[in-house]
């Protein structure tokens, strides 16, 4: 007989106040490295930076601001999340418009990799060492103060990865629903995002002991979310510029 119902975990938790206290260690690491880069003009001087605040500013504020300065080559998500900063000079200018959208996303990216390694392992100290690698990484401080959009797509595999993880204890179509959503923003940010999507299915097929068709059902589902990413992309280009593989 199969077991399609796979065993819940035991309720081992993470205790509040470690939760509290690795919050405000990230917070603390994450301004201090910004404002350690930026006040030495560090954190602005790549020229993929200056362009990705370019193409953020233009979509309110350019001579036909909106959909068609969305562009191609550059996948849209970086630049709509950072539009609203982008529009003002300082932030602008400065680059920080996108260094905050990076910071934040590399205190995320702390905080789901603390949460990981301490659920993966059942150990608060498991977490404690996954964080020091995120927190003690000089290029992954230094990439959380620039406009670039790694920090970003990394915050968004992490995610699928926990989702995932979460999915593989439970079954739970919430956690399946939530490594999908991850999955489509990381497929929107870089194209290291699409690579992730076949992977990331045949884990959703093969991981439970459920029948086959609910295992496809499953692993369609996740790839029916995730995959829409890559198709509007595709239809954007095909839109816009008349060739779906306009951005290649």
């Amino acid at each position: 007989a199969v077991d399609t119902h796979p065993s819940q975990p035991d309720h081992w938790r993470i205790p509040a106040v470690a939760h509290g206290a690795v919050a405000l260690l990230i917070l603390g690491v994450t301004g201090a490295s910004l404002r350690f880069f930026y006040t030495r003009g560090l954190s602005n001087l790549y020229g993929d930076g200056l362009a990705h605040m370019e193409g953020a500013r233009r979509i309110f504020d350019s001579i036909t601001p909106g959909y068609e300065e969305i562009g191609s080559v550059w996948l849209p998500l970086y630049h709509l999340i950072c539009a609203p900063l982008a529009i003002n000079d300082f932030l602008w200018r400065s680059g920080l418009a996108g260094g905050l959208v990076s910071s934040a996303a590399f205190a995320l990216t702390a905080y789901v990799m603390f949460r990981l390694g301490a659920e993966i392992n059942r150990n608060l100290a498991a977490g404690l060492v996954a964080l020091a690698g995120v927190l003690l990484c000089p290029n992954l401080l230094y990439l959380a103060s620039t406009p670039l959009t790694e920090p970003l797509a990394l915050l968004w595999s992490v995610l699928v990865a926990y989702a995932l993880f979460r999915y593989s204890q439970s079954g739970s179509w919430k956690s399946l629903a939530a490594a999908a959503l991850a999955a489509l923003m990381g497929t929107l940010t870089r194209y290291e995002g699409w690579n992730v999507l076949p992977f990331a299915a045949a884990l959703v097929f093969l991981i439970h002991a459920f029948p086959w068709r609910q295992r496809l059902i499953r692993a369609l589902f996740f790839a029916g979310i995730a995959g829409t990413g890559p198709l509007l992309w595709l239809i954007h280009n095909a839109y816009r510029y008349q060739n779906p593989l306009e951005f290649y």
